[in-house]
C-alpha cells in the first residue's frame, strides 16, 4: 500500500475517535461503511516503529521520513514472523505481512541500499536472531 493511503487511512482513523463517522464519510467524500472498514481494518504503527510492517520502513525510510539510521535500527529489531510453509500446488501462496522476505523484497526493490541489508543482517545475528 502507498504511504499516503496508508496515512490517510490513518488520519480517518484518529478522526474517528473524536467525530462521528458519518461526519468523517462527508467530509472525505466517501461511504458510512467505507469509513467504518478503514476504521476497524488499517494496521496502525508497530509502537517503537515508524510502521505496521517491514515494507512500510522501508518506504518511510525510501522517502526520506526516516534516517537511514533509525530504519536499519527498526528492521533489525522487529519480530519477523516465520514464513508460512510453501505449497507448490497453491497458486495463491504468498509469504503475508510481517516475514523477513519483505525485507528482502525492500533489498531487491532499492529501498534499502546493499550496506542498509547487510547492517540489518549483521545487527540480527548480534541481536541472536536467526537472520
Amino acid at each position: 500500500m502507498e504511504l499516503a493511503t496508508i496515512d490517510f487511512k490513518r488520519t480517518v482513523q484518529d478522526a474517528a475517535a473524536h467525530v462521528r463517522q458519518k461526519t468523517i464519510a462527508e467530509w472525505a467524500r466517501l461511504s458510512e461503511p467505507r469509513v467504518s472498514q478503514i476504521v476497524n481494518r488499517t494496521a496502525r504503527s508497530r509502537p517503537g516503529f515508524s510502521g505496521a510492517s517491514p515494507t512500510e520502513v522501508a518506504q518511510r525510510y525510501a522517502t526520506g521520513e526516516i534516517s537511514e539510521q533509525q530504519a536499519i535500527d527498526e528492521l533489525s529489531r522487529w519480530a519477523y514472523d516465520p514464513m508460512p510453509a510453501f505449497d507448490p500446488f497453491d497458486e495463491t501462496w504468498e509469504p503475508g505481512v510481517g516475514t523477513w522476505l519483505e525485507v528482502e523484497d525492500a533489498w531487491h526493490a532499492r529501498l534499502i541500499t546493499d550496506d542498509m541489508f547487510g547492517a540489518i543482517r549483521v545487527n540480527r545475528k548480534g541481536l541472536g536472531f536467526d537472520r
